[in-house]
């Protein structure tokens, strides 16, 4: 039987990990907005990438939860 202070460890790390994974999601979909926007005023491409970027963070957010 494993002690109530390892328990208690192991969920912390755990819930520390998973909030680690999100901020860095989170990050990397605030670049993406920044990129889009750059992009937008710049008005140097003619492509979708708004639903580009939509896809991949779509992809991101799936990965991240598995």
């Amino acid at each position: 039987m494993a002690a109530k202070g390892s328990e208690a460890a192991e969920i912390l790390t755990t819930v520390a990990q998973l909030w680690v994974m999100i901020y860095a999601m989170l990050s990397f979909f605030s670049l993406l907005d920044v990129i889009l926007n750059w992009r937008r005023i710049s008005r140097a491409s003619q492509l979708p990438l708004k639903g580009i970027f939509q896809g991949i963070k779509l992809v991101t957010a799936i990965i991240i939860a598995f």
